[in-house]
């Protein structure tokens, strides 16, 4: 959860670029305490209160898994996205894309990313909320 500074500061200024809408999951007296004590203003960033670092976990599987945490459903869309395009030059039979295709591993390059992207996703959603 963001109780520490610089996660703190770098979920809000995110937020203040607008690259994303940030949702604080962690216990809400601390994460306020952290931001007056680094001068961060929280204005009206969602906080989901929780107890601890546990519970943070799961609520950010959770928020995820409602489609309310949308960073890992644009990297599934991406990586979709590139494996598309890699494709479609191997297929038009792009000479360095079949070579790249070839000495990576092909289709089972993706295959495999994709069981390990199932197997590992809530640690990656608890990493990245």
């Amino acid at each position: 959860h963001p109780c520490e500074t610089s996660a703190l500061a770098g979920a809000l200024e995110a937020g203040e670029k607008g690259l994303i809408t940030p949702i604080l999951v962690g216990p809400a007296g601390k994460i306020a305490d952290i931001a007056r004590s680094a001068n961060l203003t929280l204005g009206a960033t969602e906080i989901v209160d929780v107890p601890h670092s546990h519970a943070s976990a799961a609520k950010a599987v959770e928020l995820v898994r409602e489609g309310r945490a949308e960073l890992l459903s644009a990297m599934v869309d991406a990586m979709d996205r590139i494996e598309a395009a890699v494709r479609q030059s191997v297929d038009d039979g792009e000479p360095n894309a079949i070579d790249l295709w070839n000495r990576t591993g092909g289709i089972e390059r993706y295959n495999r990313r994709r069981r390990y992207w199932r197997a590992h996703f809530d640690e990656f959603a608890v990493a990245l909320l």
